[in-house]
């Protein structure tokens, strides 16, 4: 009966040391897998950090030429409108001269009806 105890203890201590070398080979290898994991996830972060930095820079690029268009296309508007006043205003001037004519014009025809009133009434003599 010891010899069989002996050959089944023999045998656990070989399961478990068998055991326990397969769960550290096993532990060695998911670390190394889950450091590889790793290792990709940081070049992907990398990389994206790249292509986020450069995406930046095109649309800081973009808002440049924007900003600019808008400055220009700005002092156009002003420019037109600028000049739309100076017209009005000319507008304005003309739009007085020529009530001015249009009052003297009324008080001229209003002296020539009363000339034609009374060349009627002398006519009529």
């Amino acid at each position: 009966m010891k010899k069989g105890l002996l050959i089944w203890n023999v045998a656990l201590t070989i399961i478990v040391i068998g055991g326990l070398i397969t769960s550290f080979l096993m532990q060695k290898d998911y670390q190394s897998h889950v450091s590889e994991e790793v290792t990709v996830i940081a070049q992907h972060l990398k990389e994206m950090n790249t292509v986020l930095t450069e995406h930046a820079v095109v649309i800081n690029e973009h808002a440049t030429a924007i900003n600019l268009n808008m400055n220009d296309i700005n002092k156009d508007y002003v420019t037109a409108i600028e000049e739309n006043q100076r017209v009005i205003e000319e507008m304005n001037g003309l739009i007085v001269s020529y009530q001015q004519v249009i009052s003297e014009n009324a008080d001229q025809i209003e002296e020539l009806l009363n000339n034609l009133e009374d060349l009627a009434v002398y006519s009529s003599f």
